[in-house]
C-alpha cells in the first residue's frame, strides 16, 4: 500500500503501532507474545502495524480491551484519535467491500441505537404497564375484600333472618297455646260460675229450709254448738248435703268454731274434717314453732288456702292426740 495515496490509512496504522509499542515498552513483551495474546499471528500483527493492510475496527477493539485487562489502558484522547483516524481510513480506503463494510457498521451503529432507544420505550412502558397492573391487582384485592365481608354480612343477616323467622314460628306456636289455653280457661271459669250460681242457688234454699246456726256465746256453747254440729253432720252420710252444711257452717261460724268442729270431726271421719277447712279455704300453723316457712307459703298461694295460726283453745275442749288433720303440716293440736 502507497503512503501517498492512502495517508489516512498510515496515519491510522502509526497511531495503533504506536499504542502497541508503549504497552511493550511498558510491559517488556514481545510483538509475538503481544500478537499471541490478540490471538493473531506476528505476520498479520506486523501488516496491521505496518500499514500494508488496513486494520479492522475489532482489532482496535480487541487492542483497547486488552491493555485495559492488562492494567494500562490508553488515555482518553489518544483512544479518541484512534478511533476517529479507524473511521477515516476506512472510509478512504478505495476497496468497495471495505466501503459497503463501513456502511454497513453504520446503518448497523443506527440500528444498535434505534434498538437501544426501542428497548428503553419499551422498558419504560413496560414499567408503567406493571406499575398499573399493580394497581389493578391492588383495586382487585380491595374489591376482593370487601366482596367477602359483604358477603359475610349477608350470610349474618340471613342466619339473623332465619333465627327470628324461628323464633316467630315459636311465638306463633305459643300463642296459639296460650290461646287455647285461655279459652279452655274461659270455659272451666264459664262451667264454675255455672256450678256457683247451682251452689248459690241450692243454698238459698237451703238456708231457708233450715233455720241458721246460733252462734254461740260461751265456751260452754261452743263446745255443745261443736258436739251437736259434729253429730248432725256424721248423721248425714250424704255428700251433697255435707258439703252444703259445710258451707253453711263456713260462712256463719268463726274461725275458732270451725278449728274445734274440725278436731271433733278428726276423731271419726278425718276426711269431713279435712273438707271442713278446704271448705274454709284455711289452713292453721303452730305460732309457737314460729312463722311458716317459705316453702310452705308458696303451696298455700299455689293451692289457694290462707295460713293462719292455730286458735288457742281453753283445756275444757277435748284432748285430742294425733296429727292435725286441719293441718297436714303439725302433728298434734298444739293446746
Amino acid at each position: 500500500m502507497d503512503e501517498s495515496e492512502e495517508p489516512a490509512a498510515y496515519a491510522y496504522a502509526a497511531a495503533l503501532r504506536k499504542a502497541v509499542n508503549s504497552y511493550r515498552n511498558a510491559t517488556g513483551k514481545s510483538q509475538k507474545t503481544v500478537a499471541a495474546d490478540l490471538h493473531l499471528s506476528a505476520s498479520t500483527l506486523s501488516r496491521y502495524l505496518s500499514g500494508e493492510r488496513l486494520a479492522p475496527r475489532e482489532i482496535l477493539s480487541a487492542v483497547r480491551a486488552y491493555v485495559e485487562a492488562q492494567g494500562m489502558p490508553l488515555p482518553r484522547k489518544e483512544a479518541e484519535e484512534l478511533d476517529e483516524l479507524c473511521e477515516q481510513a476506512h472510509l478512504s480506503s478505495r476497496s468497495p467491500a471495505v466501503r459497503q463494510l463501513a456502511r454497513l457498521r453504520e446503518d448497523l451503529t443506527h440500528l444498535r441505537k434505534q434498538h437501544q432507544q426501542a428497548l428503553h420505550i419499551a422498558e419504560a412502558r413496560s414499567a408503567e404497564v406493571q406499575e398499573h397492573a399493580d394497581r389493578l391487582a391492588s383495586q382487585l384485592e380491595r374489591s376482593l375484600a370487601r366482596a367477602q365481608t359483604a358477603e359475610d354480612a349477608n350470610r349474618i343477616l340471613r342466619n339473623r333472618g332465619t333465627e327470628r323467622d324461628e323464633k316467630l314460628r315459636h311465638a306463633q306456636r305459643c300463642t296459639r297455646g296460650i290461646e287455647a289455653e285461655i279459652a279452655q280457661q274461659r270455659e272451666q271459669t264459664r262451667l264454675l260460675l255455672q256450678e256457683v250460681g247451682v251452689l248459690r242457688e241450692q243454698n238459698r234454699r237451703l238456708l231457708e229450709e233450715q233455720q241458721t246456726v246460733p252462734a254461740p256465746s260461751t265456751q260452754v256453747d261452743r263446745d255443745q254448738w261443736a258436739q251437736e254440729t259434729a253429730e248432725q253432720l256424721l248423721s248425714l252420710w250424704d255428700e251433697r248435703r255435707e258439703r252444703e252444711q259445710l258451707r253453711a257452717l263456713c260462712a256463719d261460724a268463726n274461725r275458732n268454731d270451725v278449728y274445734l268442729l274440725a278436731l271433733l270431726l278428726a276423731e271419726k271421719r278425718p276426711a269431713l274434717a279435712q273438707a271442713l277447712t278446704q271448705q274454709a279455704g284455711v289452713r292453721y300453723y303452730d305460732p309457737s314453732a314460729g312463722e311458716p316457712s317459705a316453702l310452705r307459703q308458696w303451696w298455700a298461694h299455689v293451692m289457694r288456702y290462707r295460713l293462719e295460726p292455730r286458735p288457742r283453745l281453753p283445756r275444757t275442749t277435748p284432748p285430742f292426740s294425733g296429727p292435725d288433720p286441719c293441718n297436714p303440716y303439725s302433728y298434734g293440736p298444739g293446746m
